[in-house]
């Protein structure tokens, strides 16, 4: 018997009393690695009510709710904070803009001088970046603009910080630079 041909059977009988055949070996997803597709538990909530949904059609799925808990799924759900704050639809304390950039205080501030440098084109952090000239012309364009607001400030020392991620500790999922200084800018500015 060639061993490719083999089919796999049900342990229990069927009404007959054979057993049923359930795959041949060839065909089996178990044995085939690569080309099986990933295990329900293993894919995103939404994909594993697909799943179940396709599974048995008749049945009503409860939704999923996104919550504050994932940044990037509130980013999905309400939009990104930073994009509406570019075209105006939600309320900053700007310092700074031009036709790359804006700046503006941080509504959380985590020093006594705190500003986020922000382009007006979304991405979605660092690793959005393609190498392209516009990329780099815009990221040289931020980088030569930092110390340009600084100076507006009345800060001639500070600290500037980009987080890539969310293991890294990135919130809002907009390409942004964080400008802290433990001393506040000097008075009247």
């Amino acid at each position: 018997m060639n061993p490719a041909s083999r089919t796999a059977s049900c342990p229990l009988p069927a009404e007959g009393g054979d057993r049923v055949p359930i795959a041949s070996v060839e065909s089996a997803p178990i044995f085939s690695g690569s080309t099986s597709p990933a295990p329900v538990r293993d894919r995103p909530p939404e994909a594993q009510l697909a799943a179940v949904a396709d599974s048995e059609p008749g049945r009503k799925m409860p939704k999923i709710r996104k919550t504050a808990s994932s940044p990037l799924r509130l980013h999905e759900k309400k939009g990104c904070i930073f994009c509406q704050i570019v075209h105006g639809r939600s309320p900053a304390q700007i310092v700074y803009k031009d036709e790359q950039c804006i700046a503006f205080h941080d509504k959380y501030p985590r020093a006594p001088w705190h500003l986020l440098v922000i382009p007006r084109k979304h991405l979605t952090n660092l690793n959005a970046l393609k190498g392209e000239e516009g990329d780099k012309a815009l990221i040289g364009h931020i980088m030569m603009t930092i110390p340009e607001i600084a100076r507006q400030q009345g800060i001639d020392s500070y600290r500037t910080l980009t987080n890539t991620g969310a293991a890294a500790g990135q919130a809002v999922f907009h390409l942004h630079f964080h400008l802290t200084s433990r001393r506040a800018p000097f008075p009247g500015r």
